[in-house]
């Protein structure tokens, strides 16, 4: 049992993102996408055993991470603010 509490805690400390989800000891429940998403990509770099439980029907997958080498930024100043335009650069 000090085994599985050990693992568990170990997926905790890898993926931050699961904090606010967490609905016992030992599960999460994500209902938000964006929130989702970023916890599968705190989660695909970890190394430990793994089981994630998908809702039917569901069939989001990141293929990949993505670097701020494929985001371009324009940051110009409009009277009192800024404006931020950009874009991502994929496959």
């Amino acid at each position: 049992m000090k085994a599985e509490i050990a693992a568990l805690e170990a997926v905790a400390e890898a993926c931050p993102a699961l904090a606010s989800w967490r609905e016992s000891d030992t599960a999460w429940r994500i209902d938000v996408l964006d929130a989702a998403l970023e916890a599968l990509q705190q989660l695909h770099g970890f190394g430990g055993p793994l089981r994630l439980e998908w809702p039917q029907g569901a069939a989001i997958k990141p293929t990949r991470n993505v670097g701020a080498g494929a985001l371009s930024l324009n940051i110009a100043s409009a009277r009192d603010r800024f404006e931020v335009t950009g874009r991502h650069r994929g496959r």
